[in-house]
């Protein structure tokens, strides 16, 4: 009875695992470990350690990245919107935004430090204040890769995933950086 509970078990992880990727846009012929609980633990997102919810020796996968995304952006959505579309006067929009969907170091940028001063986006004038998430209560690297990863995937947008990788080596970069950017500096970044 034990291993029939066990099978039964293994089979909903792997239904489960398939929705998910294919909702993501993933591969389902991907290969994916369900048979185990920690597996299936390892693409959960724990809500006190978010950082541990990927293992350490394999970069995260697009389609994991866009789920933890879109957990973490709904932190973001209170100014960006649900649907990306800002508000009003006061806060640019990410859907085709130039410094969302151009290059991974500039939103990774503004993400780690934050962003201040006058900028446009799409042809329209903002004053936007961001505050930093990489210092004071940091997201974590894998956090950061997630949201701009799904930012740069959603609502029409068709930017490349961002990286770990390229999270941890800007926040390495920028380490010493005590201010937030203005948008002539981010213009500097490649």
């Amino acid at each position: 009875m034990m291993s029939v509970l066990r099978f039964q078990n293994a089979c909903a992880a792997a239904l489960l695992s398939c929705a998910l990727l294919t909702a993501c846009g993933g591969d389902v012929s991907e290969k994916v470990d369900t048979t185990s609980a920690a597996a299936v633990a390892q693409k959960t997102t724990d809500s006190t350690n978010r950082a541990n919810a990927v293992p350490s020796t394999a970069a995260p996968s697009t389609s994991f990245l866009m789920v933890q995304g879109q957990s973490v952006y709904a932190s973001c959505a209170s100014c960006h919107g649900q649907n990306g579309e800002g508000a009003a006067d006061s806060v640019p929009p990410l859907v085709g935004a130039e410094l969302v969907t151009g290059s991974s170091a500039r939103a990774i940028a503004i993400v780690l430090n934050g962003m201040k001063g006058p900028v446009a986006v799409k042809g329209k004038n903002y004053v936007a204040v961001m505050q930093a998430y990489g210092k004071g209560v940091p997201l974590s690297d894998v956090e950061i890769a997630s949201v701009l990863t799904y930012i740069r995937g959603s609502w029409g947008n068709s930017a490349a995933p961002v990286t770990v990788a390229a999270v941890a080596a800007a926040r390495t970069e920028h380490k010493a950086r005590t201010s937030q950017w203005s948008a002539a500096e981010l213009q500097a970044l490649k």
